[in-house]
């Protein structure tokens, strides 16, 4: 349970790594359990995790793959996964999902892609 600033940043840093090492990670964006209308100590740590490593996958097992990620970093950890085209087709003003409709406005991205890093292919290989 993160409590802290400190605890939280103890948790992102390694799960950003840990994901970067297993996905073609476009961005990762946390969503501040404040906005979520908890307050006190943080239960869980959400993010919403953005790569084109999950075209094609429906969203069971991509949901699968976030949580074993998740699981090896802390237990704490939930993850959403989206791809690109649908994290544009919500920014273009088509609100087809709910949770990011609720959720995205109000994360923080704590991790975006440099222009110039090479893309992996879909085992998650440079």
């Amino acid at each position: 349970m993160a409590t802290t600033a400190a605890d939280l940043n103890a948790i992102v840093k390694p799960y950003v790594k840990r994901l970067q090492q297993d996905l073609d990670l476009d961005s990762v964006f946390f969503i501040d359990e404040a906005y979520d209308g908890v307050n006190g100590a943080l239960s869980d740590v959400r993010f919403i995790v953005v790569s084109p490593s999950f075209e094609g996958m429906d969203h069971t097992t991509r949901l699968r793959r976030l949580g074993l990620l998740g699981a090896i970093v802390n237990s704490a950890i939930q993850a959403w996964p989206y791809t690109p085209s649908e994290i544009a087709r919500h920014s273009s003003g088509e609100k087809y999902d709910l949770f990011l409709a609720q959720f995205l406005g109000g994360a923080r991205e704590v991790y975006a892609r440099s222009a110039n890093a090479p893309r992996k292919n879909a085992g998650g290989e440079p």
